[in-house]
């Protein structure tokens, strides 16, 4: 490698043999070495690539889609990021030089506003501040953002710190002996970051699960102390713990119940709490009346503090106390009537007062039964004279009764079902006979 002062390296195959080679940015030389390796730990001589004046760092990543590895270099006396594209043979050709400001001193490649292109992030140390870069998938990178962190940025490692999908930033700050952790937002933002300390003079940094929690840990090489600072990651990842209400499954129509629910979060605590039953909003020890037949939806949520969400949902059933069928027509399936005859079906509904229910919506369906099993598919019955209109039920206020006049004339003899749809979802079924 000759004299001149190695800073970084990165590894990839840059000539598509399988193995790995290796990139070594030349501080004094304004190089960048290319190691071949023979997959055995040993490698070819160098090539080398110039660059601009002092290259600190140098990363790795397939800038514009080609298949093919490229670089990003850092060159800190130029104030400049240099992109060289790889030809998938080992050599490199400069691209584009990119302006950044204040001593560009660290580069790092990650996904930062969510189009799948690769995108820079730069240290800039005298500006303190991190530089990030947006690849439009060509190898270019026409725009940017800037964003504060602590002084001296001297090192970079990207990766997803808080488990929520989206690139995350951690910068090493060499004279603050600090860490700052920029969350991402997925379209090219932070939040503001997060400082933590570490031992003096920080200048490499490596994110990695070094406990074996499914956290990205840091360690931060630290050039003042002669050691190494290991950060483990304590960010909650853990959604709430939802306590729902008892449901039963299902429950008579204007009954009341009280709603009785929460949420617990042990490592960074409730931020909101809420609770919907059929999309209107509910407080916990609510008490509410079940007017709404048919399924019913109740859902929870809870975010705690650090923005992790925990749903959940029930559904239950509201339904009409169905009185049975009124005479003639018995409920224990022996009634025989004569075809072409009209037959008075009738029913009450009761809610969980018993107080009679007068707003439903029934229509009645007829089928075929032979042998005890049903035929075919069911058929709208077929009104008899001019009070009845299609398959639907009218109601009778005088005597709290829903009533239809079946025409039994499209029919033929035999055993069939007479099926009574509510509103409710419910069906209530009665066999007779026609002869």
């Amino acid at each position: 490698m000759g004299r001149p002062q190695r800073t970084r390296r990165a590894v990839g195959d840059f000539n598509s043999d399988g193995k790995l080679d290796v990139a070594v940015t030349n501080l004094n030389s304004g190089k960048v070495s290319i190691l071949l390796g023979h997959g055995d730990g040993t490698f070819a001589e160098p090539g080398h690539v110039s660059v601009g004046h002092r290259p600190t760092s140098v990363a790795v990543g397939d800038l514009n889609g080609d298949g093919k590895l490229d670089l990003a270099v850092t060159n800190g006396a130029d104030d400049a990021v240099m992109v060289l594209l790889g030809h998938g043979d080992g050599t490199f050709a400069l691209h584009e030089t990119r302006s950044v400001h204040s001593r560009s001193v660290a580069v790092a490649l990650g996904d930062f506003n969510g189009d799948g292109k690769p995108d820079l992030a730069v240290a800039a140390l005298l500006s303190s501040t991190v530089v990030v870069l947006f690849g439009d998938g060509t190898g270019s990178f026409p725009t940017g953002n800037t964003f504060g962190v602590a002084r001296h940025p001297s090192a970079l490692a990207v990766g997803d710190f808080n488990n929520d999908g989206k690139h995350d930033v951690a910068v090493a700050n060499r004279f603050s002996d600090s860490v700052s952790v920029l969350l991402g937002n997925g379209d090219g933002t932070f939040k503001a970051y997060r400082n933590f300390a570490v031992e003096a003079q920080p200048v490499a940094l490596a994110a990695g699960d070094f406990n074996n929690d499914g956290k990205l840990d840091l360690v931060a090489a630290n050039v003042g102390s002669d050691s190494i600072s290991v950060l483990l990651n304590d960010t909650d990842l853990t959604p709430p713990t939802l306590t729902m209400p008892a449901l039963a499954p299902s429950y008579v129509y204007n009954a009341s119940v009280t709603l009785t629910f929460g949420a617990t979060d042990a490592e960074s605590g409730i931020y909101s709490i809420e609770a919907t039953l059929n999309g209107v909003p509910l407080s916990d020890g609510q008490s509410v009346v079940l007017n709404h037949p048919g399924t019913n939806t109740f859902t929870l949520t809870a975010t705690d503090k650090v923005g992790n969400v925990a749903t959940q949902s029930a559904t239950f059933a509201v339904l009409y106390a169905f009185g049975g069928f009124l005479p003639p027509v018995p409920n224990d399936g022996s009634g025989v009537f004569r075809l072409n005859s009209i037959i008075a079906l009738r029913f009450q509904l009761t809610d969980a007062n018993g107080a009679s229910v007068s707003t439903a919506d029934a229509t009645l369906t007829v089928q075929k039964l032979s042998g005890g099993t049903l035929l075919g598919t069911p058929i709208d019955a077929t009104a008899a004279g001019k009070v009845d209109a299609g398959s639907a039920f009218n109601y009778y206020a005088a005597a709290n009764t829903y009533a239809y006049n079946l025409d039994t004339a499209p029919l033929s003899t035999g055993a069939w079902q007479l099926q009574v749809h509510l509103n409710d979802g419910s069906v209530h079924a009665v066999t007779i006979g026609l002869r």
